[in-house]
């Protein structure tokens, strides 16, 4: 019973952040396509359900393509399918830039509803992690506006990524609304990682205290991030099998 509740409030989290406002055209031309679709579609026996019948290492590498609130939106389909995103290896969140969506404006009550929506993104995050069952993760990736009273549930995100042995791990990160260009600065324990194969880093803040160890890491990408001499050379005679 507690599960389904999680799982119910993940769903109204991602009902209000993620929400469309399709104009009446986007609504004919879908309904258009949806006609179309049926014409062209195989006839199936009544009651018949041919994806549901895949094994689960079919679904989930499927789900895997999914944007994380997407998959989580299967769980309405079946017993079957209520929790089978819960073990997919591949977890995306975005919240995107609330001041190109008409989210923002000078006015206070709208400056409201933007937290109001960064709120519900942490708490989807957070419910969907405490959910997530796979023991290994093949990618991982958050996208938003960061702020530094958000490092404490950032600094968990990453923990739980580098817990199930991430291999592709991306902070996309931009500066919040108020301009604090400070970054993100990354948890001293990312610097000792050899399962990670790709880091995307986007305004976050990279500073070892001590040797740096990335013994996988083949890819590696860092943007809006100042790097002095000494933090490049650790990464450089840190990964060995650095390619790009």
């Amino acid at each position: 019973m507690e599960e389904a509740e999680s799982s119910a409030s993940i769903h109204s989290f991602y009902d209000r952040y993620y929400s469309t406002n399709n104009s009446e055209e986007d609504e004919e031309e879908n309904d258009d396509h949806r006609t179309k679709s049926r014409k062209h579609a195989p006839i199936l026996e009544e009651g018949e359900d041919r994806i549901s019948t895949l094994p689960d290492s079919a679904l989930l590498s499927i789900l895997s393509f999914l944007p994380t609130q997407e998959a989580i939106k299967t769980g309405v389909l079946s017993k079957r399918w209520a929790y089978l995103w819960t073990s997919v290896p591949s977890l995306s969140f975005v919240l995107e830039d609330p001041h190109s969506n008409g989210y923002y404006n000078k006015r206070f009550d709208g400056f409201t509803k933007v937290m109001d929506r960064m709120d519900d993104f942490i708490s989807a995050v957070d419910h969907t992690l405490l959910l997530h069952r796979a023991p290994k993760l093949r990618d991982f990736s958050v996208r938003f506006n960061y702020e530094k009273d958000l490092k404490a549930h950032l600094d968990l995100w990453v923990r739980f990524a580098t817990t199930a042995k991430v291999n592709q791990l991306s902070l996309h990160l931009s500066p919040p609304f108020d301009l604090d260009l400070r970054g993100y600065q990354l948890p001293q324990h990312l610097y000792a990682n050899e399962f990670v194969s790709e880091f995307n880093f986007n305004f976050c803040k990279i500073f070892p205290n001590g040797l740096l160890h990335w013994s996988s890491l083949k890819h590696l990408c860092i943007g809006q991030s100042a790097l002095c001499d000494d933090v490049i050379r650790k990464v450089l005679m840190g990964s060995p099998r650095l390619e790009s």
